[in-house]
């Protein structure tokens, strides 16, 4: 699926093989999961919340307008790959 669809706001599989039964995806080096990154800094501005959930329900709507169903969405399982500064 990774591999299959393409959106600003999906993480992008670079390259995914299959060795000795097990399933390497290679992505884009993130800076860590959203709950992390939203507890190390407390002085993330509600702006920039916004605009990343935002690009979350963007994501979503891709998914459900693809019949695709995330089935875990919380903040551990969702990627930050840009410093807060660049949403400012």
């Amino acid at each position: 699926i990774m591999a299959s669809y393409q959106h600003p706001y999906l993480n992008k599989a670079l390259s995914i093989k299959v060795m000795d039964d097990t399933l390497y995806i290679i992505q884009e080096e993130a800076i860590g999961p959203l709950n992390r990154w939203i507890e190390q800094d407390s002085s993330i501005s509600s702006d920039i919340l916004v605009r990343i959930l935002n690009h979350i329900t963007q994501a979503l709507d891709f998914f459900h307008f693809n019949d695709l169903i995330h089935g875990d969405v919380k903040a551990s399982n969702i990627l930050v790959f840009n410093n807060k500064e660049e949403y400012i």
